[in-house]
C-alpha cells in the first residue's frame, strides 16, 4: 500500500517544501524511445541487419513493428536488383 499526501503541510514555511500530488517514477529502469528520423532509422536497421541481428530483436531495441523492419530490409534488397 502506498500513500500519497496530496496537500502541502501547514507547518511548511519553505515554498520549496511541497509534498509532489504525484509519486515520482523509478527512472533507473524506464528508457524512453528517442524519435529518430526516418533516413537515420533505415540506416540503423539495415546496419544492424548487416551485423547479422534478427528482424525481431531489431524491432525490439528500437521499438518499432517487425513489420516495418521487413520493409526496410526488403527495400533495401530491392535496390541491389
Amino acid at each position: 500500500m502506498l500513500l500519497i499526501r496530496t496537500h502541502q503541510r501547514a507547518s511548511s514555511t519553505d515554498p520549496n517544501d511541497v509534498t509532489p500530488t504525484h509519486p515520482a517514477l523509478p527512472t533507473d529502469h524506464l528508457e524512453t524511445p528517442m524519435e529518430q528520423p526516418a533516413s537515420s532509422l533505415d540506416e540503423t536497421v539495415r546496419a544492424w541487419h548487416a551485423e547479422g541481428r534478427s528482424p525481431r530483436s531489431i524491432a525490439r531495441d528500437l521499438n518499432i513493428d517487425r513489420r516495418k523492419v521487413k520493409q526496410i530490409i526488403d527495400q533495401e534488397a530491392a535496390l541491389f536488383l
